[in-house]
């Protein structure tokens, strides 16, 4: 998995997604309007967004306590809010009292032992739960419903793929593998819910963004949310100090990455996977795995046997564990 997060940060950076506007809340933000926004404030930022045409408009804030969400707007649709699934000493959160369950994703990430983000749970339901009943991720609703206007929509028909077709025709646009316990690094990993690879981009090069503040003073570009899908989180460390990824190794990164941020790279995956063509992350079956260790196993134990010049089998080996690295390393680009 190290090997993995190394591969992660050598890739080719790539462009920001043009479909996605994040509104943060900085600390700057915090000083100025205070924690937690005013329910006020939340709808006042609603209605200017909603005033520039976004296609869907995410919520990645908990407000159970806000009766009134969006309730001053002509449309709700296509807001998305948010709750969360309880876990150990920590209780379910539920979503506003007054939007549709339809219209709520869990904002539950899940780490690897070594604390790293790096699967996304797109779909689970949590039984014990009683206001949070949603099977849908926050990242996977907000994209499902920014593809809907595409025509596209989810199918379930396979259990081991999650795909996503064309309405009209049926035809794939996408297909994501379910990982299963020992998928590619993995070894007996909890895969309960639908989960699969983060395809990260850079976090540099994520998305445009925006502070809350500017957000409400109207500084900025109308073509950054007509027909956008336009994500509300936080990014300020003292609400909360952020998930690690395998990016915060970089020096020029922070030590943890906003939840807000990771919710937003799920859902730029979905989007450029189906629309661009983007690659998904794919690994080998257990059997493949077989197969593979021991071709160069193989190939290894044969020039150990045919050239018995130590010099030249240094060579001869340098030069086909060399290849194998160039071979992994295009794989991996691809």
């Amino acid at each position: 998995l190290r090997a993995y997060d190394q591969m992660l940060r050598l890739r080719p950076t790539e462009a920001r997604d043009p479909r996605i506007l994040l509104v943060t809340v900085t600390e700057d933000d915090l000083r100025q309007y205070r924690w937690p926004v005013s329910d006020s404030k939340m709808n006042e930022l609603l209605a200017k967004l909603e005033s520039y045409q976004p296609r869907v408009i995410g919520i990645n804030i908990y407000r159970p306590e806000q009766t009134n969400l969006g309730a001053s707007l002509k449309r709700r649709d296509n807001i998305v809010s948010t709750c969360a699934f309880s876990s150990v000493g920590t209780p379910e959160i539920a979503p506003p009292s007054n939007f549709p369950i339809d219209n709520v994703g869990f904002t539950d990430l899940i780490s690897d032992e070594d604390g790293i983000v790096r699967r996304s749970l797109l779909f689970a339901n949590s039984p014990q739960d009683k206001k949070c009943t949603t099977n849908f991720s926050f990242a996977a609703l907000v994209a499902v419903k920014y593809l809907e206007k595409e025509g596209i929509a989810p199918d379930f028909s396979d259990e081991n793929n999650f795909k996503l077709v064309d309405a009209h025709s049926q035809k794939v646009k996408a297909s994501f593998k379910i990982l299963d316990s020992n998928a590619g690094g993995y070894k007996s990993i909890d895969d309960g819910g639908y989960q699969i690879m983060l395809n990260y981009r850079h976090p540099d090069s994520l998305a445009q963004e925006v502070t809350l503040s500017q957000a409400l003073n109207g500084n900025i570009n109308p073509n950054w949310i007509k027909d956008r899908l336009v994500i509300i989180g936080t990014k300020s460390p003292s609400l909360h100090p952020g998930f690690y990824t395998p990016y915060n190794a970089l020096p020029n990164q922070p030590a943890r990455m906003a939840a807000v941020f990771i919710h937003a790279e799920i859902a730029s995956q979905i989007l450029s996977t189906v629309l661009d063509g983007r690659r998904v992350i794919w690994y080998f079956s257990d059997s493949g795995e077989v197969v593979w260790v021991w071709v160069w196993s193989l190939l290894g134990a044969a020039l150990a046997w045919r050239l018995r010049h130590p010099l030249l089998l240094v060579v001869v080996g340098g030069i086909s564990l060399s290849g194998l690295v160039v071979i992994c390393a295009l794989l991996f680009l691809q």
